[in-house]
């Protein structure tokens, strides 16, 4: 057996090393596209692995795909925003969720609005846009954005045809600038909004109504996971998530 020594110099570095490894974890994480292209995932992994030994390794996709990785065990935890799906994985038994944040859906669209959308209920918007053939860019991504706007089409009971419908298949963010480089009509969240509105031409045109509420809720199946849960509801991350988004009561 070797034996390789450690001269006495040496010695406290060492154990040094030792303890941050064994205080290091990692755990992998999806997320939803909106809380990075709104430049809150930025914000947030840096502290939270700054307050505790658990290194982040995240991964940003739809809120279908993130869900998936969590029933199948290749992530510990997720953030995403479809209750309805959400709670579907906890009645099952498979994970624990806790809300964490809320903002709003709205809808965009160019200045001109040729649809007439602005300020109309959210069904009447949608079928204004279907019937006159407006253009309209989906996320197409079976994101959480996405379930809620197919939601929105099927109460609206229309839906626009190729080509003035077309899915994106992208985040929100590439999803957004398209919408804006073609003149199109899109749903947004209020975070990628404020953070993209600079940088493209669309403006809001319905907001306010209570079916776009859009929470945002953390999912875990691990101990570190659930710590990502708790540390997600402290102050320091609450303090993170304004004015983009409101922390869950």
């Amino acid at each position: 057996m070797h034996v390789r020594r450690i001269t006495p110099l040496f010695l406290p570095l060492l154990l040094t090393t030792l303890a941050c490894h064994r205080r290091t974890q990692d755990l992998h994480v999806a997320t939803t596209t909106s809380v990075e292209a709104s430049g809150l995932l930025d914000r947030l992994v840096p502290l939270f692995q700054k307050r505790t030994a658990i290194r982040l390794h995240v991964v940003a996709v739809g809120t279908g795909q993130a869900l998936r990785l969590l029933e199948r065990g290749d992530v510990g935890a997720v953030i995403t925003h479809d209750p309805d799906a959400e709670m579907s994985i906890v009645t099952r038994g498979l994970a624990k969720r806790v809300e964490i944040m809320q903002n709003n859906l709205i809808l965009v669209g160019p200045p001109s609005d040729p649809a007439g959308a602005r300020d109309r209920p959210i069904e009447d918007a949608f079928r204004s846009i279907a019937a006159g053939f407006h253009p309209f860019v989906s996320r197409g991504d079976d994101s959480g954005t996405h379930r809620a706007e197919k939601r929105l089409w099927k109460a609206a009971g229309a839906k626009p045809s190729a080509p003035a419908y077309r899915e994106a298949g992208q985040g929100m963010g590439e999803t957004l600038t398209m919408a804006s480089e073609i003149g199109a009509y899109t749903l947004v969240d209020t975070a990628t909004f404020a953070t993209f509105r600079q940088k493209i031409r669309l403006v809001p045109l319905v907001d306010g109504d209570p079916r776009l509420r859009n929470p945002y809720s953390v999912l875990w199946t691990t101990d570190k996971g659930r710590e990502l849960a708790d540390w997600l509801r402290s102050d320091d991350a609450r303090a993170l998530m304004r004015p983009l988004f409101a922390p869950a009561p």
